[in-house]
């Protein structure tokens, strides 16, 4: 029986590759047996992303450990990165065999799965496992869908990699050893040597030198995001309930006081009294109103770059500031806060077209639905940009 592996791969630790693996099902076929005769069970495990090209010689080599290992055997099927959740919503609506599976908030959702049944619950098999007592305790929590486990957690996005870039001007003017150069001990020296030499070069600027800079450049944008992605529609168009509103984030942390002070209110009361954003207030009203989705989209390569030639695809991941509906179709909504340079409006329809090209492209394959329009809403600018007539990719 499948149920019995699943104490195996949790100690076995098998599942933590994925963002989260679901167990479900029964084998029927006649078990093979391993060397020390224990059934071996054969688990569909659903994957998203097309096949890697050596991936059938590599499951086959994991078989035969695992065969014997923890008496389990793999059969890993692929679904593209576009198709994938539709793929996976048949898989589990038709009744297929099928064991583990990825599952995240933007591919095959875990929260609205978990919630219907489709998952199984797996507190009781993960439990005084190794794998259980390594993964930190907060992405268990994380999880939970009212307070149950369905899902094992990855926590590849704790990972980092740390690294120095170099100008080459200066690599090859002072002869700076790249090679030799890995720690910040080995760094100093040339640290100091391009302050001496170059006085008008900072030679290692982190990102936040000081609390007077935490607000400028990007962060800026990113505060500005969070308060469009929690705002209210229904609290007023006035400055005072604006203000209101930053009052509520702070009491919530969502926001800090220093990053209330970076807001322009007025551009907030600009925005919401502006035609689109009193349809977006109208969409909120109905519950038609989305924000902040992540998705990553596949697309062919020459695509990104024409140079680039070939069958391979190539994955474009970002998260969609807003979008609604309007009767049975999407308007998609980008905001920007970045200092516009003359002539601002094309200047902004140029740099940001292809991303609302791949942005609608991925909206259109996640709902079925048409994208009618898209926007750019510019801060700086205070002015609502179309972004150019969209060719539906359903």
């Amino acid at each position: 029986m499948k149920v019995k592996m699943l104490r195996r791969l949790a100690a076995a630790g098998l599942a933590v590759v994925m963002t989260a693996a679901l167990f479900t099902g029964c084998g029927k076929k006649k078990a093979e047996t391993n060397a020390s005769g224990e059934e071996i069970v054969e688990l569909t495990w659903w994957q998203i992303g097309d096949a890697q090209k050596d991936q059938s010689r590599v499951i086959e080599k994991v078989n035969e450990y695992i065969g014997d290992k923890i008496g389990v055997k793999l059969n890993v099927n692929t679904a593209g990165w576009g198709d994938y959740d539709q793929k996976m919503q048949v898989v589990i609506n038709t009744g297929d065999d099928w064991d583990l599976c990825f599952t995240c908030s933007w591919a095959n959702n875990y929260l609205q799965n978990s919630n219907k049944g489709a998952f199984l619950q797996i507190d009781d098999y993960i439990k005084d496992t190794d794998m259980y007592k390594n993964i930190d305790e907060r992405f268990w929590e994380a999880a939970k869908v009212q307070g149950k486990t369905y899902g094992v957690p990855s926590e590849k996005e704790i990972g980092s990699m740390p690294m120095w870039v170099f100008t080459k001007e200066y690599v090859d003017k002072y002869d700076i050893p790249v090679d030799e150069i890995h720690s910040l001990e080995d760094l100093e020296p040339w640290l100091k040597l391009i302050k001496e030499k170059e006085p008008d070069v900072v030679p290692l600027l982190p990102k936040f030198v000081s609390e007077e800079q935490e607000a400028q450049g990007a962060a800026k944008g990113t505060i500005y995001h969070k308060l469009l992605e929690n705002l209210d529609y229904g609290m007023g168009e006035m400055v005072k309930d604006v203000e209101k509103q930053l009052a509520r984030l702070c009491a919530e942390g969502k926001l800090t006081e220093k990053e209330t002070e970076v807001i322009d209110v007025p551009k907030i009361v600009r925005f919401l009294r502006s035609p689109l954003g009193q349809r977006m207030k109208q969409a909120a009203a109905g519950g038609k109103l989305c924000r902040e989705q992540q998705f990553v989209l596949g697309v062919h390569a020459d695509e990104i770059r024409e140079s680039w030639t070939g069958d391979d695809m190539v994955l474009v991941q970002g998260i969609i500031d807003a979008y609604f509906y309007e009767g049975d179709e999407i308007v998609l909504v980008d905001y920007k806060t970045d200092y516009v340079p003359e002539g601002g409006v094309s200047y902004l329809a140029d740099k940001y077209g292809i991303q609302l090209e791949y942005y609608a492209q991925a909206l259109e394959r996640m709902t079925g639905k048409r994208v009618k329009e898209r926007y750019i809403y510019s801060f700086w600018l205070q002015k609502v940009i179309p972004a150019g007539e969209y060719l539906t990719h359903v």
